[in-house]
């Protein structure tokens, strides 16, 4: 929906763990985010004319408050093992960012919002693409996106801090760390031609030691050069 877009009822359906965490743990007014498949029904009205209406089949339910999260004593119990039921903060200004990642590293950007082109080009650098219906786009942080982004320049910290600038929650716990894990190793391994024989070449100890426990690898040194 626009922001200019008139308020309507949605028709919720969740099953198995979902319903019963819609249950145990949703209430009137809370701020949430549900993953899900959208689909319009066609519905007679009274007067004989046909009426267009959205239904969504809920596949992930994140939940996000405006204040810090008070835990109750359900919290724990009632959050399933898929680990669909995520707190995150929701910041002030949140209106006017285009943006949300979950912990699993799936970034939803608003299609509508004024700032999409910009966050739209920083996450073709960053991320995945996964789908882009007309209003929500989906991407999808890995490893290999990671990768790519920092070879072709950027830079850790500005990574984190340009996705928690659009973020409309603060960045999920595990986020962080991930995307430093995934670009801390750029630049720290050379491939490199001599004789017609390739090599990896580091100067760093602890690069030369994640890259032997690769047993391909490891079958490979070259130790005439250790005195």
């Amino acid at each position: 929906l626009r922001s200019e877009d008139p308020t309507r009822d949605l028709k919720i359906i969740g099953w198995g763990n979902i319903a019963q965490e819609m249950v145990d743990e949703l209430k009137e007014g809370q701020n949430i985010v549900i993953e899900g498949r959208l689909k319009m029904n066609s519905v007679t009205r009274k007067d004989g004319t046909k009426e267009k209406q959205p239904e969504l089949t809920a596949s992930k339910i994140h939940q996000i408050s405006l204040v810090d999260v008070v835990k109750s004593d359900k919290t724990e119990n009632n959050a399933d093992q898929t680990g669909s039921a995520e707190t995150l903060k929701l910041k002030s200004d949140h209106h006017r960012r285009p943006l949300y990642i979950t912990a699993q590293g799936t970034i939803y950007l608003e299609a509508f919002n004024k700032l999409y082109e910009h966050a739209r080009d920083f996450l073709v650098a960053i991320a995945e693409p996964i789908c882009r219906p007309q209003f929500i786009h989906e991407f999808e942080l890995s490893t290999y996106s990671l990768f790519t982004a920092s070879a072709i320049g950027l830079k850790t910290e500005e990574i984190i801090k340009y996705l928690d600038l659009l973020c409309k929650t603060n960045l999920p716990p595990g986020i962080t760390e991930f995307i430093r894990f995934c670009t801390a190793s750029k630049g720290k391994v050379r491939l490199s031609v001599k004789n017609n024989r390739y090599f990896l070449e580091s100067y760093y100890p602890e690069m030369i030691e994640m890259l032997l426990k690769n047993p391909k690898i490891r079958e490979c040194r070259d130790t005439r050069e250790i005195a």
